[in-house]
């Protein structure tokens, strides 16, 4: 390999392992938060990421020698090296972050398929960026024997974006209060709040791109 060759490939490993490391870490750290509520500076994501490249690179046994440049060491298989450990790692890990930022209760999944139908709606109809309580569901609600404050708190989130009915329930059990709002044994979509039946997919409208 030409020695200009040489320096390129080398300055794209680095790249891409340098990537590959702050989105790792990057990761590890939304976890860690989401769980533990930990916080630090992002700064410290950035250095960790540069630390473990260099070192990787010496090493050469990083995804982005395997990738770029040519070496013995990277030439072992993806279970029996250091870049297939983290390539499956890295896999892993975003597999659990995709988890928390949806949400998916695999319970019901596995046991019910209830949430089958929001997932599949997500593929088949890409345009559905989310959901929103509109105006005419709480028109609807005013019908209904639902408590005044209640309703208020419910007019306050009126056309707000939720990105999940998940989302939104959160967001909803953290006004009302959780003993008050319960799911309606049977149905994923049906919450009883006093006497009243709150049913999601008719309050919540999908909103489109």
């Amino acid at each position: 390999m030409k020695k200009k060759n040489i320096v390129k490939a080398r300055i794209q490993a680095i790249a891409t392992d340098l990537l590959f490391w702050m989105y790792l870490l990057g990761c590890l750290y939304y976890l860690f938060h989401k769980w533990t509520g930990f916080t630090a500076r992002l700064t410290y994501v950035g250095i960790a990421a540069v630390v473990i490249t260099i070192l990787f690179q010496i090493l050469k046994i990083s995804i982005g020698v395997k990738i770029f440049l040519a070496s013995k060491k990277v030439k072992k298989g993806l279970f029996k090296s250091a870049w297939g450990y983290c390539t499956i790692i890295a896999l892993i890990i975003t597999f659990i972050v995709g988890v928390n930022i949806v949400g998916v209760d695999f319970y019901k999944f596995f046991t019910k398929f209830q949430n089958a139908g929001g997932i599949a709606s997500g593929i088949f109809d890409p345009s559905i960026t989310g959901y929103s309580l509109t105006k005419q569901s709480v028109e609807d609600l005013q019908k209904d024997n639902i408590p005044s404050d209640v309703l208020s708190k419910l007019t306050q989130v009126q056309n707000r974006k939720y990105s999940t009915k998940k989302v939104f329930l959160d967001d909803i059990e953290k006004r009302i209060g959780k003993a008050d709002l319960q799911c309606f044994p049977g149905h994923h979509d049906v919450f009883t709040l006093g006497s009243t039946q709150l049913n999601l997919s008719r309050l919540l409208k999908p909103t489109n791109q």
